[in-house]
């Protein structure tokens, strides 16, 4: 798992310094991976919230994915 965690933290620091987005916008490739493996067609944000963790050791706040941005509601 650090590994992954390590592996997640170094793509956040090289998209943050080359694309200088919002600081948010970051975390939409975590984010879309995890929604693309779900065979369901409704997601909840506690799924993509455990997913993110699961494949990318990353615990994101569920009000961040909440954001409209993210997630239609």
């Amino acid at each position: 798992m650090a590994n992954v965690t390590i592996t997640s933290l170094a793509i956040l620091t090289v998209n943050w310094e080359d694309r200088k987005k919002g600081y948010l916008d970051n975390f939409v490739p975590f984010l879309v991976e995890s929604i693309r493996h779900k065979d369901s067609e409704v997601i909840s944000a506690n799924d993509v919230q455990a997913s993110v963790q699961a494949e990318f050791g990353l615990r994101l706040p569920i009000n961040t994915i909440n954001q409209r941005h993210f997630l239609r509601k």
